[in-house]
C-alpha cells in the first residue's frame, strides 16, 4: 500500500473524516488525499480538524496506525493543508463518461459540471457538513433528489426565488458549529434581490456552490465560490430551457449515479419546466405534476426524502396526481370565461385575472393557472399570456413570441426599472416570468408590458 509496509514509520497529514469510539478511546478516520488511514486515540479530535499523524503502520486491512503523536494544525498551516487534501480526492475521484444528453449546454458546461462533480465527490470523501437548499418545484425537486443518490446533505425548501438575509442569518446559526461547512443553493439564488443574503455567506466563511438556471446577474458572482449556470455561456440560445435538476441530473451521473434514477430525474425537471432538452414521457409529466402538488402544501422544512419516498408508493401517487389534474382543470374551467384576448402588432395576447380563483397556499398557484391557461390556446403565433392577482402578475410566451424580439425577462426588466414606485421585484425566464407589485396597480402593470411590444 503506497509504499508502506507493517511496523514502518509513516507520518501524514490530513483531515479527520469519521470519529467511531471504542471504550476510552475513539478510533479516528484521516483521508490524506491519497488513501484513509485510521488509528486510535484518547485525545479529543473533532471530524473536520486538520491533524498530523506521526505513527508505525500495523495493518494493511484498515490501513491502520499505531500514533505516536498527533498534532492538530491551526490557522494559515490547516486551511493550506485542507485544500491540498481536498483537492487531491478532487483529482483523484473517478467521474463517469457519458452525458445523460448531448446539447450546447452540455458541451459547453462540461468543465463546470466535472468541477462541481469533483467538488461534491471531495465533501462525500471528507463527510464534509452539506446544506442544500433546493427550490420548491418539480425541478429544484428532482435535482435535489438526483444529488441526494450520490451524497448525503441536509435539505431545506426554497419558496421562493430569492436567497434573503433571513434566510442567510438562519443558515448561518444552523452552521456555526460545522467544521468548514458547505452550502448548495439549487435552481434560485443567482439573482440581484439574493445579493446580501450571499454577501453574509460569504462574510462568515460558508463556501457556497449554486446551480441556477434564472438570468443571472453578474454582480452575485464574487459571492459564490463555484457557480454553474447556463447564462455562462455566451451566445447559447434560450439559456434558461437547460433546467437547474437536468443540470444537478448531469452532474449526479458524473459522480455515479444509477444511469436510470439519473436519466429520470433530468425528465421530471424538464417536464416541471417544460423543457425539451431531455424527453420527458407521461411518466415524468406525471411526476412532475405530483411534486408541484406536494411543493405547494409542504410547510416542513426537510420534506425531500418524502417526495422521495411518494415517488415509489404508486398508489398515493396516482391519488395525488389525479387530485392533481383535478384541481387544475378546475381552476382554468373557472377562470377561461374571464379571459381576455387582443391582439398587437401581430402578438396574440391573452389576459387572466386570477382574484377570487386562486387561493394563496393552494394548488394550483397562480402561475399554474396562468401556464395551463397559456397551453389551452397554444398556437405557433407569436402569443403570450398575462395573469395577474393580488399582489402578483405572471408573464408566459412562445418561442415565436422570442423570435420577434426580446424575451420576457427583458421586457420585465424595462417595466420594473419604468414603474419603480409600483413593481416590488421582478424577472424570470425568456419564456416564462413573474413580477411582484404593489397591490391595486397589478393591471396598471399588465397594460404598460402590453405597451412594451
Amino acid at each position: 500500500m503506497m509504499g508502506f509496509s507493517e511496523g514502518e514509520i509513516i507520518e501524514l497529514t490530513g483531515v479527520i473524516a469519521a470519529v467511531r469510539s471504542f471504550g476510552s478511546e475513539r478510533k479516528y478516520f484521516v483521508n490524506s488525499g491519497d488513501a484513509t488511514f485510521s488509528f486510535r486515540t484518547r485525545d479529543n479530535l473533532a471530524a473536520g480538524d486538520v491533524i498530523r499523524l506521526e505513527g508505525i503502520f500495523e495493518s494493511l486491512a484498515d490501513f491502520g496506525i499505531a500514533a505516536r503523536k498527533v498534532t492538530v494544525l491551526a490557522a494559515k498551516d490547516a486551511d493550506d493543508a485542507y485544500n491540498t487534501v481536498e483537492r487531491k480526492i478532487a483529482q483523484n475521484a473517478g467521474l463517469k463518461g457519458g452525458m445523460l444528453s448531448e446539447n450546447p449546454a452540455s458541451a459547453a458546461l462540461r468543465g463546470g459540471m466535472e468541477a462541481v462533480a469533483r467538488k461534491i465527490l471531495a465533501a462525500k470523501g471528507l463527510n464534509r457538513f452539506v446544506m442544500l437548499r433546493f427550490h420548491g418545484d418539480a425541478d429544484g425537486i428532482a435535482g435535489a433528489l438526483a444529488l441526494r443518490s450520490v451524497l448525503r446533505f441536509r435539505a431545506y425548501q426554497q419558496n421562493s426565488a430569492i436567497y434573503s438575509p433571513r434566510e442567510a442569518v438562519n443558515d448561518i446559526g444552523n452552521l456555526r458549529h460545522e467544521n468548514r461547512p458547505l452550502m448548495i443553493l439549487l435552481d434560485f439564488g443567482t439573482n440581484a434581490e439574493s445579493m446580501d443574503g450571499l454577501k453574509l455567506l460569504r462574510a462568515a466563511g460558508i463556501e457556497t456552490v449554486a446551480i441556477d438556471h434564472h438570468p443571472l446577474h453578474a454582480a452575485v458572482k464574487p459571492f459564490i465560490g463555484m457557480l454553474l449556470s447556463p447564462w455562462l455561456v455566451e451566445g447559447l440560445e434560450e439559456p434558461s430551457k437547460y433546467s437547474a435538476g437536468y443540470l444537478a441530473a448531469e452532474i449526479a451521473n458524473m459522480c455515479g449515479a444509477e444511469n436510470a434514477d439519473a436519466y429520470a430525474y433530468a425528465g421530471i425537471a424538464c417536464a416541471g419546466d417544460k423543457s425539451d432538452v431531455m424527453r420527458s414521457g407521461e411518466t415524468e409529466k406525471k411526476a412532475a405534476l405530483v411534486l408541484d402538488y406536494l411543493a405547494a402544501h409542504a410547510s416542513f422544512g426537510n420534506s425531500l426524502d418524502f417526495y422521495g419516498d411518494v415517488l415509489k408508493n404508486g398508489e398515493l401517487f396516482d391519488s395525488l396526481w389525479q387530485q392533481g389534474s383535478d384541481r387544475i382543470k378546475e381552476a382554468v374551467e373557472n377562470v377561461l370565461p374571464r379571459v381576455k384576448k387582443s391582439e398587437k402588432n401581430g402578438i396574440i395576447i391573452y389576459v387572466i385575472p386570477l382574484d377570487g380563483i386562486v387561493v394563496k397556499g393552494e394548488f394550483p398557484n397562480r402561475s399554474k393557472v396562468t401556464t395551463a391557461i397559456f397551453e389551452n390556446f397554444s398556437t405557433d403565433s407569436p402569443m403570450m399570456a398575462l395573469g395577474y392577482g393580488k399582489g402578483t402578475v405572471i408573464a408566459r410566451c412562445n418561442s415565436a413570441f422570442v423570435a420577434k424580439g426580446a424575451g420576457l425577462s427583458e421586457i420585465i426588466k424595462r417595466v420594473s426599472s419604468d414603474m419603480k414606485d409600483f413593481v416590488v421585484a421582478g424577472g424570470g425566464h425568456a419564456k416564462a416570468a413573474a413580477m411582484k407589485v404593489q397591490e391595486g396597480y397589478e393591471k396598471s402593470v399588465v397594460e404598460r408590458l402590453i405597451g412594451e411590444l
